[in-house]
């Protein structure tokens, strides 16, 4: 071997050697962080203001010649500062991994891992039919999309029109957070949460968490069904986000259904992933089957076509924003009631089936 065929080769073995480590130290980390959070670790290091190797020893029956590899992982991680010998939990653990907080993603974390996950069996989720979510799954789909949660609450919050706001519908989330997020911004807001029979139970128990039974009405039944049961022109506020991937075929009917039950000027937020124009090349393969493992159906498909959808429905869109989640960028669109119906455009390709 020549002295370039080795430089060639040693090349190729240290890219190579980089890739192999890059797969497998992903693994690796979430296996840290999940044993910290079944261990209860970020409870308990705020519980006691702070806790040393020994006591990570006593506390969680760690074989001592782990433990400060352990908590220097989780400091790697940025969940852990270390203090002298006192370890103590980050402004990012204490928000996202400790189950007290209200913006944590434990049940998020653990499915990837839980034995019924679409991670776990990934090979065999592929070739199958969309299984029922279990109650773990429905959660941690909605923490997926915390960070969206957060912009609508905050959007509808600054509407020029929300202090004089009294109703307000959402649509399928099983959580109820928008709803929830939105009333305790205003004393006289009542809302209704529509959404199927197997999520009503969750959204019930969210609603009541936050004390607000008298005044978060949950209606379970088949969607868009629930909807013309609802009373014409009764909401000043509608939300569906991630809720209308598998009413994709039927897009304008289902949004004709929505603006029905909204009051002249009243305003719409949408919050969804799609596909690239033509359903062609993607920027993130793992991002993407995450986003169709997460909503468990194919995403909505090109955000200007389905513009004019909303259009068509009649609605006058006002903005758009790109939401940065935790399973990648979705679009949230904000219109109110009383656009002039749209024709529409010509179709710039065909979606995928």
């Amino acid at each position: 071997m020549n002295r370039s065929t080795q430089a060639i080769a040693h090349r190729m073995a240290s890219e190579e050697t980089g890739a192999v480590r890059h797969w497998l130290d992903g693994y690796k980390r979430y296996q840290i962080i999940l044993a910290a959070v079944r261990m209860q670790l970020f409870e308990r290091v705020a519980e006691l203001g702070g806790m040393t190797k020994d006591e990570a020893i006593s506390e969680f029956g760690i074989d001592g010649q782990y433990t400060r590899f352990f908590l220097q992982a989780l400091c790697d991680e940025g969940l852990l500062e270390r203090q002298a010998e006192l370890y103590i939990s980050t402004e990012m653990a204490a928000r996202l991994l400790d189950r007290n907080s209200p913006s944590q993603i434990v049940e998020l974390f653990e499915s990837i891992s839980d034995s019924n996950g679409p991670w776990h069996r990934f090979g065999e989720r592929i070739r199958e039919e969309r299984p029922t979510a279990t109650r773990l799954h429905t959660k941690a789909a909605y923490q997926q999309h915390l960070p969206g949660h957060m912009g609508i609450v905050e959007r509808i919050a600054g509407w020029a029109d929300f202090p004089t706001a009294r109703s307000l519908l959402e649509i399928g989330d099983p959580a109820g957070l928008h709803a929830i997020g939105v009333c305790r911004n205003s004393p006289i807001l009542a809302g209704t949460i529509v959404c199927d029979r197997n999520q009503a139970e969750e959204a019930g128990a969210s609603v009541a968490r936050f004390n607000l039974e008298r005044r978060i009405e949950v209606r379970a039944g088949e969607l868009p069904d629930t909807l013309s049961e609802l009373d014409d022109e009764k909401f000043d506020i509608a939300i569906a986000a991630h809720a209308l991937y598998r009413h994709r075929k039927a897009l304008v009917p289902f949004l004709q259904a929505v603006a029905r039950t909204m009051r002249p000027g009243g305003l719409l937020i949408l919050d969804h992933y799609y596909c690239s124009p033509n359903c062609g090349e993607e920027l993130s393969g793992l991002q993407d089957l995450d986003q169709a493992l997460t909503i468990g159906f194919h995403p909505l498909c090109d955000a200007d076509r389905f513009l004019t959808f909303v259009e068509m429905a009649g609605f006058k869109v006002l903005e758009t924003a790109e939401v940065q989640g935790f399973c990648g960028r979705s679009k949230r669109i904000a219109a109110v009631k009383g656009g002039a119906a749209a024709q529409m455009r010509q179709a710039r390709g065909k979606c995928c089936e």
